[in-house]
């Protein structure tokens, strides 16, 4: 804190007369000596009040500057809020769509099994075909030889009648 003397002589409005030495002040009459306080304290209430106003100033500007960090602490809140429903948004999707995304590949596997299946069953079906086909071959030089025989003989005139009979005869030759 500043003393008495250094307030005098650095206020901003000298007045004409110059502060008293203390060593002065002592020899000067009381009521100098009582104007001289005076005159000191009045500085110092001077300053106390200049003092005073400087911190309602910076108290002002501290309100404003807490003001305004208190508004910009409520945006950044919102916004962490908003983020936060933006992730958890987000993350519903991706959930969403990683579901999706497996069930289109348990599907594609389903239908992949599904089609090697089908090609296992074409392919048998095509070798039976094929054995079958090779077998109505076989079989149709028998039945134009049995066609003949009918045409020439005349006591057959189905080829059921000549197979009865030849089953007929091997029955008797195999009782035999």
């Amino acid at each position: 804190m500043a003393t008495p003397q250094s307030v005098v002589t650095a206020g901003d409005d000298k007045k004409d007369t110059e502060p008293i030495n203390p060593g002065q002040l002592n020899k000067a009459l009381p009521a100098t000596r009582l104007l001289e306080k005076r005159r000191m304290v009045s500085h110092v209430q001077e300053a106390l009040e200049d003092q005073k106003n400087e911190f309602a100033q910076k108290e002002e500007i501290l309100k404003k500057r807490e003001e305004t960090l208190r508004t910009k602490d409520l945006q950044l809140q919102e916004s962490l809020i908003g983020f936060s429903k933006f992730l958890q948004e987000n993350g519903v999707k991706r959930k969403r769509a990683e579901k999706k995304a497996a069930d289109e590949i348990r599907l594609r596997l389903e239908k992949e099994a599904e089609i090697a299946e089908l090609e296992a069953q074409h392919t048998r079906l095509k070798h039976e075909k094929n054995v079958t086909h090779a077998d109505l071959e076989r079989m149709m030089f028998y039945h134009k030889y049995l066609e003949t025989v009918i045409e020439t003989s005349e006591g057959f005139h189905e080829i059921n009648d000549l197979l009865m009979r030849l089953l007929q005869a091997c029955d008797t030759r195999g009782d035999e």
